[in-house]
């Protein structure tokens, strides 16, 4: 019966899309949809759209057509910094702001964090760098250092851990860490903390890679914030640490992370951080940390974030 539900869930979602696209672009509709997911916040779908395969993504929103006009202006930004070379930006192609319609680029190539599954120290070293160039350009002329407020990013984490049912182990695990991220924090107060305008989604999936090429795509662009680098970093390098755990569960970490992945990353031009900066990728690496448990817990990958949260408490000096 479930997979009845769904399957009509699906065609009544394909169905009024497809309503919307009509209504959107007329004859120049995209045609042939293929549903990919409907989640809280979007539903996506592929589709063909003058004879090319694109992605449809109509997004949830109460107001969409300030959050398409925040998209289109994020998407021309980056339309400038990547015009062209090894590191691109998958691109709205158009859109419809009273439908919360956008046309995208569909990714071409692999996902990252599938080509690093077959890839050498030296070439997993340097398509991490590149990843991280890709970040360092898209901040633009954008990059500052501003006031940590660590009270912000503790105190929300705090109240998702209260309101989560959580095993016991887990629960005592992350209570630690998280204390240990609370005195991390207080240290960094007020701290000259790295920010730029992130995306702060820089994750394995949103990233492909076209070996034919070179070339380096990032997806599923929406608006961007300006927040800590550190956000966008610890995305990355966690998603990174656990798909090389599923790999090889005993391979060594360093702050919830391995160590040779952080390194590739901060040499980027654009990601740089001089010593006293480094604590705050720490902080936000346990900070995805925790989360990832968090939401995991129940989840076959579970095991990997625990041993991660705790190489994270055990190795990051928390005063």
């Amino acid at each position: 019966m479930k997979l009845i539900r769904d399957a009509l869930a699906a065609r009544r979602a394909r169905d009024a899309l497809s309503r919307d696209l009509t209504a959107a672009f007329g004859s120049n509709a995209p045609h042939s949809l293929t549903l990919i997911k409907d989640g809280p916040q979007a539903l996506v779908a592929g589709a063909t759209w003058q004879g090319e395969s694109v992605i449809l993504k109509q997004f949830h929103t109460p107001d969409p057509v300030g959050f398409m006009a925040e998209m289109a202006a994020e998407h021309d930004r980056l339309r400038a910094l990547f015009p062209h070379g090894a590191l691109r930006a998958g691109l709205m192609r158009a859109h419809s702001a009273p439908h919360a319609i956008a046309v995208l680029d569909k990714a071409p190539g692999e996902r990252l964090d599938a080509v690093l599954d077959h890839a050498d120290a030296d070439r997993r070293a340097a398509l991490i760098a590149q990843a991280g160039a890709w970040l360092g350009r898209a901040l633009g002329d954008g990059r500052d250092t501003g006031t940590f407020f660590p009270r912000f990013w503790v105190d929300r984490l705090e109240a998702e851990i209260t309101a989560a049912p959580l095993p016991a182990p887990e629960r005592d695990l992350i209570l630690r860490a998280h204390r240990g991220l609370r005195r991390l924090g207080r240290a960094l107060r007020h701290g000259p903390i790295p920010r730029g305008p992130i995306h702060a989604d820089f994750a394995p999936h949103n990233i492909f890679h076209d070996t034919e090429t070179g070339t380096l795509w990032v997806f599923d662009i929406q608006k961007t914030t300006h927040m800590p680098l550190g956000l966008d970093i610890a995305r990355l390098l966690v998603g990174l640490s656990v798909q090389m755990q599923r790999q090889h569960p005993e391979c060594t970490l360093h702050a919830g992370v391995l160590a040779s992945d952080r390194r590739a990353m901060l040499a980027a031009k654009g990601l740089e951080h001089p010593a006293e900066a480094l604590p705050f990728v720490d902080f936000f690496l346990g900070h995805r940390l925790i989360k990832a448990l968090l939401d995991k817990h129940a989840h076959p990958d579970a095991p990997i974030f625990r041993r991660a949260v705790e190489n994270w408490l055990k190795e990051t000096p928390c005063p």
